[in-house]
């Protein structure tokens, strides 16, 4: 089996990170709402404290993975447009190295 293109390769790399940030903010809306169901909570627990602060360091953690994942999407697009022009070019090329073939 040979190996995966370039194209296909970025192709891929974009699609992982866009996965990635879907996930990553629907953890944030679990977060949130975890946190939320603590505070509400009015229990005995000793914990309860360690717990909330616990979960508001992994939001802050989650928000900021984010923007991150959204530069990394960007640069990662940017890539695969080049990839896309390259091949345009490349194949354009063929197509006139073929053409100009014919006609000789």
């Amino acid at each position: 089996m040979p190996p995966p293109s370039k194209l296909a390769i970025v192709t891929s790399s974009v699609a992982r990170l866009m996965k990635d940030k879907q996930s990553y903010q629907k953890e944030l809306e679990e977060q949130e709402e975890r946190i939320k169901k603590l505070e509400n909570e009015t229990s005995e627990d000793e914990n309860a404290g360690y717990l909330l602060k616990q979960e508001r360091g992994n939001l802050e953690e989650t928000k900021r993975m984010i923007p991150d994942l959204q530069k990394r999407i960007v640069d990662a697009s940017k890539k695969l447009e080049q990839q896309l022009v390259r091949r345009k070019l490349l194949s354009s090329y063929i197509d006139f190295a073929n053409c100009a073939e014919l006609v000789r």
